[in-house]
């Protein structure tokens, strides 16, 4: 008897003792939640639920003091998407959930922070924008991490890069971190039977054989040759396909360059700190310094180079925007949701358009109501970028 008592409450204690699996259910119970609405819009009673479990298991996960596993940044990622939609009447109706359930009104708990980089020191000669950008690097890492470990869950992928790319705005890596969200948002589309697979077929024309070509192109990193098939399919036949294949590998190839780029202008910046410091030199046993050393010579035309070579990526961001614009054009009723919101976000990454692509990007979100997951990523990237534009950064 009293050993059947004893497995009892070893069983019971068991099952209390799983702050994990709890948060575990919670956690898919809420997505079920989302992914049924993946191609339409959830309600807002249906928001409301997704948040009030997705707080749950986060407190159960802190209460635990578990805050980096990969379900605690699952848990953090879906609960930062669900609240991106909590317009008035979400809230309203999260308020009346919490009633019924005896929790009284209270402000939303905050999301777990583990994926957000913390704040780091400045180096000696780094700007603001570059710490900003080695935050976003760390954080970028940490999310690339996730999705290796979590391969076969397409959609937990795609709302961890979209908590990236939203949480460090302006930078190269929230570009990136965009991408990789609407291609996994695209890729579990697709086995859901909500959308076409991500490579269309194109029909054996002309125009789509080189377009085909131009797009074998890409896939091997070779941009610039995929250009010229692009341009080429134009001449043959304007499509829209091809100027958004255009449009898309001139994005990627700016994003190419800045990788290309950022390591050296980390050691750049690196190099200033041992060319400001053997510009002093002992001059009768007063230490001066000379700020046309040679060595600080050498450093500013290193980084003259660098700004040229950073301002020529910038302007395939440019190019993607005429062919974008182009899409536009042909478009029905001259309105295309991913063109028009990849004009703003093209002005917004050049640093003498920013106020053009906050205006751009305002009209954007104004004329534009996002249909799918897909779309609703852009749009909010969107939002998050006119609030960072508008603050000047």
């Amino acid at each position: 008897m009293y050993r059947i008592v004893f497995i009892l409450l070893l069983l019971s204690a068991s099952v209390l003792a799983d702050p994990q699996g709890d948060a575990q259910q919670l956690k898919d119970d809420a997505l079920s939640i989302l992914k049924a609405n993946t191609a339409k819009k959830a309600t807002p009673d249906e928001y409301a639920t997704c948040i009030l479990k997705l707080e749950k298991a986060v407190a159960i996960l802190e209460k635990a003091k578990d805050t980096d596993s990969g379900l605690a940044q699952e848990c953090n990622a879906s609960l930062f998407w669900a609240r991106k939609f909590s317009d008035i009447n979400v809230l309203n109706a999260l308020d009346k959930l919490r009633k019924e359930q005896g929790g009284g009104t209270a402000a939303p708990q905050r999301p777990m922070t583990t994926t957000a980089a913390p704040a780091v020191k400045p180096k000696q000669g780094e700007t603001a924008e570059q710490v900003a950008s080695r935050e976003a690097s760390k954080a970028y890492n940490e999310a690339e991490t996730f999705a290796g470990s979590h391969s076969t869950d397409q959609y937990a992928i795609a709302l961890r890069w979209f908590q990236m790319a939203n949480l460090h705005p302006g930078t190269d890596s929230a570009i990136k971190a965009l991408e990789h969200a609407r291609m996994a948002q695209a890729r579990f589309a697709v086995t859901q039977n909500v959308a076409a697979p991500v490579e269309e077929q194109l029909a054996d024309t002309p125009e789509f054989v080189l377009v085909k070509e131009a797009d074998k192109q890409v896939a091997a990193g070779k941009y610039e040759t995929s250009f010229a098939l692009y341009k080429s399919s134009l001449q043959t036949k304007e499509t829209a396909i091809a100027h958004r294949r255009l449009a898309n590998a001139y994005f990627k190839h700016a994003q190419q360059m800045k990788d290309e780029l950022k390591p050296k202008m980390d050691q750049n910046t690196q190099d200033y700190t041992t060319a400001f410091n053997n510009s002093w030199a002992n001059n009768k046993g007063i230490r001066t310094f000379n700020p046309d050393s040679n060595h600080l010579k050498k450093w500013k035309y290193e980084n003259d180079e660098l700004r040229k070579q950073s301002d020529q990526a910038s302007k395939y961001y440019e190019f993607a925007e005429g062919d974008f614009r182009a899409i536009l054009k042909l478009a029905p009723g001259n309105k295309d949701f991913e063109s028009a919101g990849y004009i703003g976000l093209c002005q917004g990454m050049r640093q003498f358009s920013k106020m053009k692509g906050l205006g751009t990007l305002r009209e954007f979100v104004k004329d534009y109501s996002p249909e799918n997951d897909s779309e609703r990523t852009l749009y909010e990237f969107c939002k998050t970028e006119i609030d960072r534009l508008r603050s000047g950064r």
